[in-house]
């Protein structure tokens, strides 16, 4: 090992000092970045209160037509673009299914706000078959239940991914009266984190398997036919030695 002054050495030391520090402060910047602004975020979805678009209600002779209006809320709080893949609401009378209608995608601008709005007709013809139907016409009161499904997904830097499927469910109960609802609502959210790197690591690695189960394979059949040629030629020795005896 060469000779090295001791201001050299001091020198180098210091060198390697401030290497580190700016290591550990880059470090600590892309941690900080990536939980700040590059973390996928799932969109914040409201619903705003089930409104009645039409109702038209009358004792003699029974009538009634009902449309619904169903709307809710995308907060994007990440700094790219949230794209919604689809919507859809159903609405429920007494568990039976009596409405359902869908949004187009359409795509949430980062860190904005977007409003779906689902208009629903309700299939009249459906409720009165059910045995509450005529109850509920008496009592004027009518419970439904509003169920909307959004599915989209976020990619910042082409390389955090993040696919989100909120459910918001709603009770909502529809006055024939005085033409009022009362909603009460719950979200959740299912999220699933995609790393494109790791996806390709894993699909490399299950090529790799691929292949060499293919190689194990051939090798298999090489040592069979080998095999085989052996038997051949054993026969054949023999044949000639016991011809040579006879």
């Amino acid at each position: 090992m060469p000779w090295m002054s001791k201001e050299r050495k001091k020198c180098l030391l210091i060198s390697c000092s401030i290497l580190l520090i700016l290591i550990i402060i880059l470090i600590i910047i892309v941690v900080v970045l990536y939980f700040v602004m590059f973390k996928p975020k799932s969109p914040e979805i409201n619903s705003v209160p089930v409104s009645l678009d039409r109702l038209n209600f009358t004792l003699l002779p029974v009538s009634l037509n009902i449309t619904l209006v169903v709307d809710v809320t995308v907060k994007n709080k990440n700094y790219a673009a949230f794209k919604i893949k689809r919507t859809n609401t159903t609405i429920y009378y007494h568990e039976t299914l009596v409405g359902e209608a869908s949004v187009d995608p359409r795509v949430v601008s980062a860190r904005s706000t977007s409003t779906l709005n689902t208009t629903v007709d309700i299939d009249v013809a459906t409720m009165m078959r059910s045995g509450s139907f005529l109850t509920d016409m008496a009592l004027g009161l009518l419970p439904f239940t509003s169920e909307t499904k959004t599915t989209g997904k976020v990619i910042i830097l082409n390389v955090f991914k993040l696919h989100a499927t909120v459910d918001v469910l709603c009770n909502v109960g529809v006055s024939l009266f005085d033409s009022t609802t009362n909603t009460i609502c719950k979200t959740t959210v299912h999220e699933l984190m995609e790393m494109p790197i790791r996806l390709k690591m894993s699909e490399r690695g299950d090529k790799q398997s691929e292949n060499e189960a293919g190689n194990v394979a051939k090798e298999s059949e090489d040592s069979v036919e080998t095999s085989e040629t052996f038997d051949e030629q054993s026969e054949n020795v023999a044949e000639e030695s016991e011809e040579n005896v006879t």
